[in-house]
């Protein structure tokens, strides 16, 4: 089996990045055979990291997806629909049309994207069951898979309270006052300056992805900067869990599906965690509405998020319950089946 992809890093603290990072780690870690082929980005698990052109035309690159026609796998970056739509047709024509395009963030198709992915012949796995049916009816039901994924449970586990109050310590904060939290880009796309309207009473930890720090709104980030109550870290920070364990409630605020993966890996780690999650209704998070703790809401009024979150933070939650079944290795084991049952 190979996988193909210019979406690796060492320090995956970005959805798209994660999702591939983790899912080729389990991956590998089940089957030592499976071969790994970076470009543009790499990493360790990368077995070699191939010099290619934008639409991927090289005969390196032929080669390789013909010999493993059989099971491969490609995971782009999100990029432009038609750019990826045409590396997914290129990959097909040189693997006999088996190649399988694992998909983390939806983007908005026009006609010639849906008519180039449906001559390709790919077979799509999609993070959201919105996204597998938009494909489904795209290239047809067969060719478009759900893949409940990810989150590490052995990582993102729930917290005793005279734990959560340490962490809080730890991290420069006040054990005695709540803590909202949000992680993910400092882009005006993400909405996240609804975190402004959060009663000060309440303290707002925001942690944001070092992957894309270049290309983060820096007025928007001395707006929230300059809010008392606002506490931001933008350093890679290796014991993640700590800032989700030490919080009272996430806040998920996001609308625009074009700025974060179909499946938010925020919500799922902040789940594990037992945390009551306040979101909208963003990608896959529909899927969880009538789920233990986790509250929906659709005005940005400051009344509104505020009643959300001190209703969140009332109640006695087992959201980990939820995402038992989003777990990363069963996951990758899944993904195995699906790319070489052919």
């Amino acid at each position: 089996m190979l996988v193909l992809t210019n979406c690796l890093s060492d320090t995956p603290d970005e959805g798209c990045v994660k999702v591939a990072s983790s899912l080729v780690n389990r991956m590998k870690q089940l089957d030592a055979s499976i071969q790994v082929a970076s470009y543009e980005r790499t990493s360790r698990l990368a077995d070699r990291h191939l010099q290619v052109n934008k639409l991927l035309l090289t005969p390196q690159v032929a080669a390789l997806a013909w010999k493993h026609r059989k099971s491969l796998l490609y995971i782009p970056f999100p990029a432009r629909a038609i750019s990826n739509a045409l590396r997914t047709l290129v990959l097909s024509l040189f693997s006999g049309r088996r190649v399988r395009v694992l998909i983390t963030m939806q983007a908005p198709e026009t006609g010639l994207t849906r008519f180039l992915y449906r001559l390709s012949g790919a077979s799509f796995v999609l993070l959201s069951q919105r996204a597998t049916d938009f494909y489904a009816n795209l290239v047809g039901a067969d060719k478009a898979r759900y893949l409940h994924t990810g989150v590490d449970l052995d990582r993102f586990c729930p917290v005793t309270e005279e734990k959560r109050r340490a962490l809080k310590q730890s991290y420069g904060l006040d054990p005695d006052r709540k803590v909202v939290l949000h992680a993910g880009h400092m882009k005006k796309g993400r909405n996240i300056e609804q975190l402004l309207k959060i009663d000060p009473a309440h303290q707002v930890l925001l942690v944001t992805s070092t992957l894309t720090q270049a290309d983060q709104d820096v007025a928007l980030r001395e707006q929230l900067a300059s809010a008392p109550n606002i506490r931001i870290i933008d350093t890679y920070v290796p014991h993640i869990e700590e800032l989700f364990q030490l919080a009272d409630a996430y806040f998920f605020p996001v609308q625009d599906s074009s700025h974060c993966i179909d499946m938010p890996l925020s919500c799922l780690e902040a789940a594990a965690c037992n945390l009551p999650i306040v979101t909208t209704r963003f990608g896959a998070m529909q899927e969880f509405e009538g789920k233990e703790g986790f509250l929906f809401f659709d005005s940005f009024s400051p009344e509104a998020i505020d009643a959300a979150l001190n209703k969140a933070m009332s109640l006695d939650v087992n959201t980990r319950d939820a995402v038992v079944a989003y777990d990363w290795m069963p996951a990758a084991h899944d993904l195995i089946s699906t790319v070489t049952d052919k």
